[in-house]
Parts: C-alpha cells; sequence; structure tokens
C-alpha cells in the first residue's frame, strides 16, 4: 500500500493516530467506569 492510498483510507475512515504506533477509530465506550483504590 502506498502513502497516497494509506493517507486516503485514513481519511475515509476518520482513523486517529495511536500513541503506540498505527491508527485505530473507538468504535464504544461504556458509560461505565471503575473506581481504584
Amino acid at each position: 500500500m502506498n502513502s497516497h492510498r494509506k493517507n486516503e483510507l485514513v481519511r475515509l475512515l476518520r482513523l486517529k493516530p495511536h500513541p503506540e504506533g498505527g491508527f485505530y477509530r473507538e468504535s464504544y465506550r461504556s458509560a461505565e467506569f471503575i473506581l481504584l483504590p
């Protein structure tokens, strides 16, 4: 895959850069949370 195609897919899929490399898109986030002691 060339750089142009990669950039096109990132834009079309509305991906965000991942801090550890690559890209991602959040598809679900629970309304619940965990309290740590």
